[in-house]
């Protein structure tokens, strides 16, 4: 919308005469002066008033409030989630620990406008629960811990592909059993993850191309992939030079079948029955010979 002009003679004449001008509406204002009748739209001293066109659906329109009441503790919002009340606007903005706040419950509200901007640990939040809202745009740039936050939610797949979780440690088990999950987490920086056993354990459809995730911190990489049915991605460019646990990290993942004999696997300590599956996909001379 266009905004309203106002001259200099009238800015002049508001330093002088006017507490405060105040926006009542696209079209209005009022003035509040030693013109004791302060009254809407009326220029004291003088000056220019543009009345504003009505909106063609550009500019930025009023944001309704994202929560009502007082800032809730995790204790608070949990007791409020077992009562069954309505939690789509609860004031969540200061807790830093949401962990299992929905373990196994079904999220019967809407909490897609919730502010975790504070959270640092997300593990379990929806473990085992049917949840499946638009969280795109939650703020999870202050999370370290991510462990099993999709855990077994077997109906989850929302773009969260814009989540900053360059913060993140802990990313075990995230989407272990999230079997509908299939959304393109490509552009996701992982570099501070130290854990990513299980991420994608048990998950039916997930086949994205992360091939360009930074994993050099990681350490523990046992069953990331473990009866992982659908990925097969090439990952042959992974620096895994830290990781020492590369535990069944293949196993029972049906189709995979990538050249990933080029890992530095140096450090590593302990891989047993890293590619097994019957009849083998992951074949010998396509994993590192030090696995063989």
């Amino acid at each position: 919308m266009k905004k309203t002009i106002i001259t200099l003679t009238l800015l002049a004449t508001f330093a002088s005469n006017a507490a405060f001008v105040s926006f009542i509406s696209d079209s209005k204002y009022n003035i509040a002066s030693n013109d004791p009748s302060s009254e809407t739209g009326q220029i004291v001293g003088g000056g220019e008033y543009v009345a504003s066109e009505p909106s063609t659906g550009g500019g930025s329109e009023p944001v309704a409030p994202s929560c009502e009441g007082p800032e809730l503790t995790k204790r608070q919002l949990q007791d409020l989630v077992m009562s069954g009340g309505d939690y789509s606007k609860a004031c969540v903005g200061t807790i830093t620990d949401f962990s299992l706040v929905f373990m196994n419950r079904n999220v019967n509200y809407d909490i897609t406008n919730w502010d975790v901007s504070s959270g640092e640990d997300f593990s379990g939040m929806f473990e085992g629960s049917s949840f499946n809202q638009d969280i795109s745009g939650w703020n999870v740039s202050n999370g370290t811990d991510f462990y099993g936050m999709f855990n077994n939610a077997q109906n989850f797949n929302q773009d969260i592909s814009g989540w900053n979780v360059s913060n993140g440690q802990n990313f075990g088990s995230m989407f272990m059993y999230a079997r509908a999950f299939n959304q393109d987490i490509s552009g996701w920086n992982v570099s501070n993850g130290t854990n990513f056993s299980s991420m994608f354990s048990a998950t039916r459809d997930f086949n994205q191309n992360i091939g360009g995730w930074n994993v050099s911190n990681g350490r523990n990489f046992s069953y990331m992939f473990d009866n992982a049915k659908a990925f097969n991605q090439d990952i042959s460019s992974w620096n895994v030079s830290n990781g020492n646990n590369f535990n069944r990290m293949f196993r029972s993942a049906n189709v995979f079948n990538q050249d990933i004999s080029g890992w530095d696997v140096t450090a590593a300590t302990s891989w047993y029955d890293f590619n097994q599956n019957y009849p083998v996909v992951l074949v010998s001379e396509n994993i590192p010979a030090k696995f063989r």
